[in-house]
């Protein structure tokens, strides 16, 4: 590999010496359960309405909800309906949660793999009623690390994850609900038939002790922890402009000459509408060494990836682009493209987060100093390189989970570092104006015949943009442009309330009705208003 150069380090401290503790951010503390607690997700419905679900040693999967006009409270408490024993609540380690167009919340959990072959459940979660479904056992097996997200098209729920297949192999696997069911599951590594386990080459743990990254020439030849050709860590995500699916993870990987063990990063792309693999490829094969916890965020057809590289202490990120049914990407600049240091030494904790806000991109990452920071990236650069931090001055155990509420920032729910292992959550106020302009604007001319005169009327129809609708993006009311063809100036002729979708132009002539070109932006609630094209 190559050698830093001092560039890189001052970028690298940078990144991750300098915080900017932001007056816009408002820590909550759940309320305490007995027991101790782990693993939070955290999501927000286009309402407004908040939950937390995490796992409680006692009452097993916990949630706390917060309805958006603060009329109710409800939790925390345990999710009703869990048949499971004592012992395996105190086991669940993995959790997740995705929200509906419809304003439910979906929740999903598995166990310490290690520990336990339990099983992945799902139940979810009724704002009307305030009410949760059974859980529902989704999945046989020691499943690990699932990602639930929400297809905004159509409402499907995406889960990846991992799961044994055979003694210590582990396969990626997509399921998806449609329609309220859950469809089989669908094996995207799909390894080779045959496959058997082999002694493979690892890094000497040894080094951890001494605070430094792994070395490649420390060596020595010990069982794989998951087998030859195992793939983990996945996660899935859809791109809200255009529907495709990028689902990435992690592939344990040995070369047979050198007999050196790698972990690479896998990125697939996938069909908007059957999910059927259209593209897929090993993205980081060209770098030696441990490739772990891959994460992406998709807009409008461009694409973010990170992940730990734990021989060179930092997150590094590739960037996307789709062409048709492939995505392109330099695979020569990865070395040069390092986010932040990661957490290694004592604390094997590292852990990001990519998130699309429009043709921005937020990353979220776990810290050196076990805190959780967040950086914005957009057209090909860091926008800002002074860290935000996200916990207002606390340390987080392992995981954390992030969530883009687009109508008031960016929510992060952990577990507090301390010995009561409180849930805590933050709000980051962040917002954009990512509103798009009304689409399908239409044109009609009327000519009114009175006696001995004609005069004419341009009609002008439109209809909501549907990444407004499915984004839950509100629109408070929509403003009328026109220019003259040929010109380059649009001129903004009204301005109607939500409701009205149709403006009736009198100011046409005989000589100019056909003259005339149309266009009508959104404007949501605090003023914003979206482009005009």
């Amino acid at each position: 590999m190559r050698k830093r150069s001092l560039p890189f380090l001052l970028l690298l401290f940078l990144f991750s010496a300098s915080l900017s503790l932001s007056a816009a951010l408002t820590v909550t503390k759940v309320p305490d359960l007995s027991g101790s607690n782990e693993a939070p997700a955290i999501a927000v419905n286009k309402l407004g309405d908040l939950m937390v679900v995490y796992r409680n040693s006692y009452a097993g999967m916990a949630y706390y909800y917060k309805a958006h006009d603060g009329s109710s409270f409800v939790g925390p408490a345990a999710i009703p309906g869990q048949d499971y024993s004592a012992y395996l609540k105190t086991m669940i380690f993995y959790t997740d949660m995705a929200v509906t167009k419809d304003g439910r919340f979906h929740a999903i959990w598995s166990f310490d793999i290690h520990k336990v072959d339990a099983g992945l459940y799902y139940a979810s979660f009724d704002p009307s009623t305030k009410s949760w479904t059974t859980p529902q056992k989704i999945g046989a097996g020691k499943v690990e690390r699932p990602i639930l997200t929400a297809n905004t098209f159509n409402d499907d729920l995406l889960l990846a994850y991992d799961e044994y297949t055979g003694g210590i192999n582990k396969d990626v696997f997509l399921k998806v609900m449609k329609s309220g069911t859950w469809r089989p599951a669908i094996n995207i590594s799909n390894p080779p038939e045959g496959f058997k386990p082999n002694h493979v080459t690892v890094l000497n743990r040894t080094d951890e002790a001494e605070g430094r990254p792994f070395q490649l020439s420390d060596k020595k030849a010990v069982m794989a922890p998951h087998g030859d050709l195992s793939e983990t860590d996945a996660y899935v995500t859809v791109d809200d402009m255009t529907g495709y699916v990028y689902l990435t993870y992690k592939e344990d990987h040995r070369e047979v000459v050198t007999d050196d063990w790698e972990l690479r990063v896998v990125v697939a792309l996938l069909d908007p509408s059957t999910y059927d693999i259209l593209w897929t490829e090993q993205v980081t094969s060209g770098y030696l060494g441990f490739h772990f916890l891959p994460t992406v965020s998709a807009f409008n057809d461009k694409a973010m990836m990170a992940f730990a590289w734990y021989q060179e202490g930092t997150y590094n990120y590739i960037a996307f682009e789709r062409k048709g049914n492939t995505l392109v990407y330099d695979s020569h600049v990865l070395e040069d493209h390092p986010i932040a240091a990661i957490p290694v030494a004592p604390h094997w904790e590292f852990f990001s987060r990519w998130l699309s806000y429009g043709d921005e991109f937020l990353f979220t990452y776990k810290t050196q100093g076990l805190g959780i920071n967040l950086l914005r990236y957009k057209n090909g650069q860091w926008i800002d390189r002074n860290p935000v931090d996200l916990l207002g001055g606390d340390r987080a155990g392992w995981p954390y989970d992030s969530f883009l509420d687009t109508k008031r920032g960016l929510w992060t729910a952990w577990v507090n570092r301390e010995a009561s292992s409180s849930i805590l959550f933050s709000l980051y106020d962040y917002t954009r104006n990512i509103l798009l302009p009304a689409v399908d604007v239409k044109v009609e001319t009327i000519a009114d015949r009175a006696f001995l005169t004609k005069s004419y009327l341009n009609i002008v129809t439109w209809a909501n943009n549907p990444f407004n609708e499915r984004l839950g993006l509100p629109v408070s009311l929509y403003r009328v442009y026109r220019k003259r063809k040929g010109s380059s100036a649009y001129a903004r002729v009204a301005e109607v309330n939500a409701s009205t979708k149709e403006y009736r132009d009198e100011n046409v002539t005989a000589g100019d009705y056909l003259d005339w070109d149309y266009v009508i932006s959104c404007v949501d609630e605090r003023g914003n208003e979206s482009p005009l094209n």
